[in-house]
């Protein structure tokens, strides 16, 4: 029998529909570990079944985005780097700088794809508009209504517009293409630092509670709790320090992507498992440091311009 407490939880969690019976089920573990593990087993649960750890070329992983064949990860440390990654090897395929005009101190946390260009922005609301080759093709600024000191640490494209994720007001803005505000919503996250449109709604990823929200764009009515990432670890045996959702990005109608900035880890949730398997860990390897090649790059020249002025020398 279970305790009356017990009952009464076990009662509520019925009412639900099924996608949140599964995630109630599983935080059922602090209380039936066995019994909630068996229901998580044999149901169409979430689970995490793939990590790429990036720490071999990206300090900082935070921003997310997927262009259809590849994610893109933006780099917030001194070197600013946008990476190209298969998510089939972990190989970064290839990386550009970042340096939106009108910003001394770049601090890059976001990027979204709109089907054919890379929107990366800094945390003080400048947004750049780049190829995928890292050309800086247009910068915009955003103008947030009532925001004061700027922190922007989400971005995505919502199919016609942008929308921002601001993480000292908790706020998400949605701004046109010269970066004026359509619309706001207070989201009442304490640490609001990723957001993603996908399936014609939004998802924030909060680093206080580890969870990702699902919300409305239109009503921004908050639907449910869609992942509660410390579940999903514990449920798929992952080790419980990667619940920090920095970066959000889905990848397909049951593969949801959410970098962990701290622990240099790229993780994919996926929904289309009925049972846990062995998380694969694939390990990126380092690439040629971007500073390395820009000093490669000036020493070639250099030599270069030496032997034409030598040859020209000996030519009079």
């Amino acid at each position: 029998m279970l305790p009356n407490d017990n009952k009464q939880y076990f009662h509520l969690v019925m009412q639900l529909t099924v996608k949140e019976l599964i995630m109630k089920l599983a935080a059922l573990i602090k209380y039936f570990s066995p019994f909630a593990l068996i229901i998580c087993l044999s149901v169409n649960a979430a689970i995490i079944d793939l990590i790429i750890d990036v720490s071999a070329n990206i300090e900082d992983p935070e921003g997310m985005a997927w262009d259809g064949t590849y994610l893109w990860v933006v780099d917030d440390t001194s070197t600013e780097m946008a990476y190209q990654i298969d998510p089939n090897t972990g190989e970064v395929i290839s990386y550009f700088s970042i340096n939106p005009a009108g910003v001394d101190n770049p601090d890059t946390e976001s990027i979204t794809w709109d089907g054919s260009h890379l929107w990366i922005a800094d945390s003080t609301g400048i947004i750049g508009q780049y190829t995928t080759n890292g050309t800086l093709v247009s910068t915009i600024t955003a103008v947030l209504t009532g925001v004061v000191d700027y922190d922007i640490e989400g971005l995505t494209w919502d199919g016609a517009n942008l929308w921002l994720a601001e993480q000292n007001t908790g706020q998400i803005f949605k701004i046109d293409n010269t970066g004026a505000v359509i619309s706001s919503y207070s989201s009442g996250l304490v640490d609001l630092i990723s957001i993603n449109y996908f399936g014609g709604f939004l998802w924030l990823g909060d680093t206080n509670t580890d969870d990702i929200f699902k919300i409305d764009p239109t009503t921004f009515a908050t639907l449910d709790t869609a992942f509660d990432i410390d579940t999903i670890l514990t449920v798929s045996g992952v080790d419980n320090e990667y619940d920090d959702p920095y970066g959000l990005t889905w990848t397909g109608a049951n593969e949801l992507w959410y970098s962990d900035e701290s622990d240099e880890v790229l993780v994919r949730i996926n929904m289309g498992l009925n049972e846990i398997t062995d998380v694969t860990t694939l390990v990126s390897t380092p690439v040629t440091e971007p500073s390395t090649l820009t000093l490669f790059s000036l020493l070639l020249l250099f030599f270069n311009r030496k032997n034409i002025f030598n040859n020209n020398r000996e030519a009079v």
